[in-house]
């Protein structure tokens, strides 16, 4: 059984006939998403929330563009053929340098803040920089999942790697 939305606080300007409209429609969503497993009902549910709010922090406005951007694939801007760069442009990704794949950028990302973060634990082990950099690169390889990269993982590259993330670390 599905829980049903109960919507947001009231906002001012909302009336109740407002919220409840917009309850019907998100519960609407559920229920079709239910059905049918097609994301595009929970990105509609998205969109009418997100909507009921005036002001969001940025990052929830984003969320706001893109379901709004599926809402018009869905609608008034269907897309024929190959849907992934419709989809790709919905949800704004930009490509990274050398067209690198967003989800791929992420992963590359939270692999480097793991090595940073083992030479933080090394230093904060007691171990001087130089022989963090060189245990990590040693030690590091046989525990990651992500072979081959790390097969051959330098002590240089330990320390650009280093460089690049160690101001997200309170030291």
């Amino acid at each position: 059984m599905l829980a049903s939305y109960a919507g947001p606080n009231p906002l001012p300007a909302q009336t109740n006939k407002e919220r409840a409209i917009t309850t019907e429609w998100v519960n609407y969503f559920a229920r079709r998403y239910a059905k049918t497993q097609n994301a595009v009902f929970a990105w509609d549910a998205i969109a009418v929330i997100l909507g009921q709010y005036r002001c969001l922090p940025w990052w929830l406005a984003y969320l706001k563009r893109a379901a709004r951007n599926i809402q018009t694939l869905s609608r008034t801007n269907i897309p024929s053929g190959e849907l992934a760069p419709f989809v790709y442009q919905a949800l704004e990704f930009v490509p990274g340098r050398g067209g690198l794949n967003p989800f791929r950028e992420i992963l590359d990302t939270a692999h480097d803040m793991m090595i940073a973060f083992d030479v933080l634990t090394e230093i904060r082990g007691g171990k001087k920089l130089d022989f963090a950099l060189t245990d990590v690169a040693r030690d590091h390889p046989a525990r990651c999942a992500r072979t081959p990269k790390c097969q051959s993982l330098s002590r240089a590259a330990v320390s650009v790697i280093w460089n690049a993330h160690k101001s997200q670390f309170d030291r």
